[in-house]
């Protein structure tokens, strides 16, 4: 084979290998970017979402939006296959960020080593809640013990312009999706107009450290007036 045809070959060869690898470091950067950590037992979850997204909008030429509704097909599919149900109410409409929580919730922290704390911060911009935004995620975090979470933390947002529009974003979604809406609470963005300083907030749940420290299987097991005993 001619010199010049085998250079063209190892080229093309090149490209063709670092793009499945250029691949495969998108999917794992999705989900650390998601959750902070790397895991492999949890991230083939969102990196299933993130390389077919590329697959079917790259290779198979299909619009953006189709590709979409795809990817979270196959996601909620990978998530049925380790056993768990997907709710009928998801199936339609599903967002991003449904589908993050589904994972997160009934797969991700089980994965979580059940004898020490861990951490996820970074969580995804959509997800920023009362937290600040630096680029594509929030300043935002969790702690949890095994698969239990015993923290929420923030970056507390200083704006009053920025938050307004968060809550107006968040009603008209609760309206699309057709769910009660809620009044928005105007002392709090008068109390974010008149100044905030740089600060964090952390909400710490008491009780979950006490099932912690007890041993408990359920929360009402550290609870004086549990619901069904209120």
């Amino acid at each position: 084979m001619p010199i010049e045809s085998q250079i063209v070959q190892f080229l093309f060869t090149g490209i063709a290998i670092g793009s499945i690898y250029a691949m495969v470091a998108l999917g794992f950067n999705i989900i650390y970017n998601s959750t902070g950590i790397i895991n492999f037992a949890q991230g083939e979850f969102v990196m299933l979402g993130g390389l077919v997204m590329v697959w079917l909008s790259v290779t198979m030429g299909l619009p953006m939006p189709l590709a979409f509704v795809i990817t979270i097909a196959a996601v909620m599919a990978a998530v049925e296959a380790a056993g768990v149900h997907v709710p009928d109410s998801m199936r339609a409409g599903t967002s991003r960020d449904d589908v993050l929580d589904l994972a997160m919730g009934t797969v991700v922290a089980d994965s979580f080593a059940k004898d020490r704390l861990t951490f996820l911060y970074d969580f995804p911009a959509s997800q920023a809640a009362l937290a600040r935004i630096r680029g594509d995620v929030a300043s935002r975090f969790e702690a949890f013990w095994g698969p239990l979470e015993l923290a929420n933390g923030f970056h507390e947002l200083g704006s009053a312009v920025e938050q307004a529009a968060r809550f107006a974003a968040d009603l008209e979604q609760r309206r699309t999706k057709g769910q009660s809406v809620r009044p928005v609470d105007q002392l709090f963005i008068d109390a974010l107009a008149a100044g905030l300083p740089p600060c964090a907030g952390v909400a710490l749940g008491f009780d979950r450290l006490v099932m912690v420290a007890s041993g408990a299987t359920r929360i009402d097991e550290v609870i004086t007036f549990p619901i069904e005993r209120a």
